[in-house]
């Protein structure tokens, strides 16, 4: 049986993202079928409450597999869930960082705590589980 090379506590690289502008989120909310005003209307996000539109939430969450192919774990991803906690304003940097949270007793799978932070603030709180490659 393969068994993945990593314990609990592993903490994964960080991965800086770049800031994404607004150019890029129209061209991500046509691609994507997403028609939700709040990501391109700022006179709409204001509206809700929120200065200006965030980032799509899944295009955030999108980019935590590029944190996991930047680790030394050989791994394949089975399943990341995640919860949005705070709006992302467009063109802010955005750190993503993670841990091992669990490795089952046959080190055939394990949970990773990941999440995502706009300096100090956690922004998106998510879990992926993995196996070996």
């Amino acid at each position: 049986m393969t068994r993945l090379a990593c314990r609990r506590g592993d903490r994964l690289p960080e991965l800086a993202l770049d800031p994404v502008g607004q150019v890029e989120i129209e061209a991500y909310t046509r691609v994507s079928g997403d028609n939700n005003p709040l990501h391109r209307d700022p006179a709409y996000a204001v509206r809700l409450g929120i200065a200006e539109p965030p980032l799509p939430g899944l295009l955030v969450l999108a980019q935590f597999p590029r944190l996991l192919a930047a680790w030394d774990c050989p791994h394949t991803l089975r399943d990341l869930q995640a919860q949005f906690l705070r709006p992302i304003p467009v063109a802010t940097p955005v750190q993503l960082t993670g841990r091992v949270a669990q490795v089952n007793g046959n080190g055939d799978a394990a949970i990773l705590r990941l999440s995502a932070r706009v300096g100090d603030r956690l922004v998106v709180a998510a879990e992926a589980t993995i196996g070996p490659a």
